[in-house]
């Protein structure tokens, strides 16, 4: 990952979103450190996310769940922590993967108990900012309706096929902002699922539009999002596609190329926690 990350750092990347469940906060951590050490870049020009799961859902872990990510990740704050689904599972169901969990593994803290743990962490200057992921417009209101410390953001899957266009409004009208994940329909899923998921690369909107630019089709997916007022965490390990997502600030969308892009939505969702499905707070029961 070392070198993945100062790939990223030299392109001029300096927001980097991780997670408890992904595994990957260690070797971030290390790729960081050695980055600012070898003077790549400062602590305080990065923006780092990291997020609360699953697992650690009840209060009395919130706290030392956001210290063992500092610790993983090298740094003594995060600058955005994010509660990564509003369902939870036990402590000591924390291997078995979202989609394989049974209710046998559901947990049931109040989210509202737990969002309380996040405001804590602002409070001690853990986190700077804290924000919520995968949450519903019900759920959304519920904890704002109830906080003392306002989320941020929202981290939702978004893309051509999933626009989430009611979720993002019910965020705008709160001043949440939304941040959408799997922004190009996660087309490394789709490799590794022989073609499970749906090709947005393939579409012949996207197409269109992308030869009319003279652009990727990957660009024309986020730029579409851009335009929508969306912050963009696209995920690759190639330098040139890095630089490629980069240039979607040098170009804008037609309002009917936006309008075309808009037809596409189809609520095709990706992510869809199957496990969590019976769990009270999943989100995905509720149309947006």
């Amino acid at each position: 990952m070392r070198d993945v990350i100062f790939d990223a750092l030299e392109s001029g990347y300096r927001h980097f979103d991780t997670a408890h469940a992904y595994r990957t906060e260690s070797a971030l951590g290390e790729a960081l450190q050695d980055a600012i050490i070898y003077n790549k870049v400062s602590r305080s020009e990065l923006y780092i996310t990291t997020k609360l799961p699953t697992y650690h859902m009840r209060k009395d872990n919130v706290v030392s769940s956001l210290r063992e990510s500092l610790k993983n990740l090298r740094i003594d704050y995060i600058d955005l922590y994010l509660v990564h689904v509003p369902a939870s599972i036990k402590v000591e169901s924390e291997y078995i993967p979202y989609p394989s969990c049974s209710t046998d593994d559901y947990d049931y803290p109040d989210i509202i108990d737990t969002w309380r743990e996040m405001e804590k962490l602002v409070d001690a200057g853990l986190a700077r900012a804290i924000g919520l992921s995968n949450f519903n417009a019900s759920q959304v209101e519920r904890i704002d309706n109830n906080a003392r410390i306002k989320p941020v953001v929202n981290q939702i899957e978004c893309h051509a096929y999933l626009q989430q266009n009611k979720l993002v409004d019910v965020c705008k009208r709160r001043n949440i902002s939304v941040t959408a994940y799997a922004p190009l329909g996660s087309p490394g899923l789709q490799i590794r699922n022989n073609g499970r998921y749906w090709d947005l690369f393939e579409e012949p909107v996207i197409l269109k539009i992308a030869k009319c630019h003279q652009r990727t089709p990957a660009q024309i997916c986020l730029r579409h999002l851009l335009q929508r007022g969306l912050i963009l965490i696209p995920k690759t390990e190639n330098t040139d596609r890095m630089r490629l997502n980069l240039e979607i600030k040098n170009f804008s969308l037609t309002k009917q190329e936006m309008e075309k892009l808009s037809k596409l939505d189809s609520n095709k969702r990706i992510f869809s926690f199957n496990g969590m499905k019976d769990h009270p707070e999943y989100p995905f029961k509720d149309p947006y």
